[in-house]
């Protein structure tokens, strides 16, 4: 009996720590998922956002996320806003077509995560 403590335990330990290994989430953003926003001078929404979240509230530092949204997108609910808005005085949507944020770092604060 003693000589199938170890291989056991063994067996034990490496299930164990699969599970932990598997703990962080993998999120991808639905296609249909949208962005809206507020200014001083326009509110509206985009769409077309797309990346990867992955998340693991045991060790926040190895998550990450990597997302960017399509700046054609932008509906302010005018349409000469929307052309204002993509055109070469704000977003320049022709020479930058989307709008891109990759996380640095990602820490747990009092209220959350930053």
């Amino acid at each position: 009996m003693s000589r199938y403590i170890h291989p056991i335990a063994a067996s034990l330990i490496f299930v164990v720590s699969a599970f932990t290994a598997i703990h962080s989430e993998n999120w991808k953003i639905s296609e249909d998922y949208s962005i809206k926003f507020t200014g001083n001078n326009a509110t509206g929404i985009f769409k077309g956002l797309k990346g990867n979240v992955i998340f693991d509230a045991a060790d926040p530092g190895s998550s990450s996320f990597n997302v960017t949204v399509d700046v054609a997108t932008i509906n302010t609910g005018s349409g000469m806003k929307n052309a204002h808005a993509k055109s070469e005085k704000w977003f320049d949507a022709k020479k930058y077509p989307t709008i891109g944020f990759k996380s640095s770092s990602i820490t747990k604060t009092a209220s959350g995560y930053a």
